[in-house]
């Protein structure tokens, strides 16, 4: 496992206590007969504290059709209004779907499929990480002696094999270099506001 193996742990992660801190947020249904994107710009003007709050519209990826209906199209990768802090990584990228009425729209696989989310993220929540035992963050780092590696490479027959073939010694030897890397850490995500973010439903038939 690499950084960026860790780093896309850690984000998944987030982005699950993040959206379960949403759902506590008042919900708004649409009015009969109002289509969606005008229920979602309701939802915006309720939630707007001013002009310089920056709100973002979070959709669930099995909705396309809400996308639609905002008047946008699913993208599968880097569009050229996407953000440049969106463009490091290829899937990230593919949550951007573009904007609606100047609101980032995105979609999260943590987001279910029974509404939308329209908040203010610099109101609504705040993160912080905890000190652990003193650290905020503990990287235990574990390298492998002979004796383990022998038992991992009798145990696991395919570690290291792509590496070394079948040659148990060799295998035993590339094991050895590596290590095992533990990360620990705890993020504390809270609603400050509940009036900054509003649930919309979306419609049965948005859902595929």
């Amino acid at each position: 496992m690499n950084a960026a193996h860790i780093g896309r742990n850690l984000v998944n992660f987030e982005e699950e206590s993040f959206v379960q801190q949403l759902t506590s947020v008042p919900l708004l249904r649409p009015r009969p007969s109002e289509p969606f994107h005008e229920a979602i710009e309701r939802a915006m003007r309720i939630v707007q504290s001013d002009e310089m709050d920056k709100q973002c519209i979070l959709l669930p990826l099995s909705a396309w059709k809400a996308v639609d209906a905002l008047g946008l199209r699913i993208n599968f990768g880097p569009t050229p209004d996407l953000p440049e802090d969106l463009r490091l990584d290829a899937s990230v990228a593919s949550w951007y779907q573009g904007q609606f009425l100047g609101a980032p729209v995105l979609t999260l696989r943590a987001v279910t499929d029974k509404e939308a989310f329209v908040v203010s993220l610099a109101r609504l929540l705040t993160w912080s990480m905890p000190d652990t035992d003193g650290e905020r963050l503990q990287v235990a780092i574990t390298s492998y002696d002979r004796t383990t590696a022998e038992l991992l490479a009798r145990e696991q027959p395919e570690l290291a094999a792509d590496e070394a073939g079948s040659d148990f010694e060799a295998r035993v030897e590339k094991i050895r270099e590596l290590v095992l890397l533990h990360v620990r850490g705890r993020l504390v995500i809270r609603v400050a506001n509940r009036q900054a973010g509003r649930r919309v439903s979306i419609p049965p038939t948005f859902v595929s």
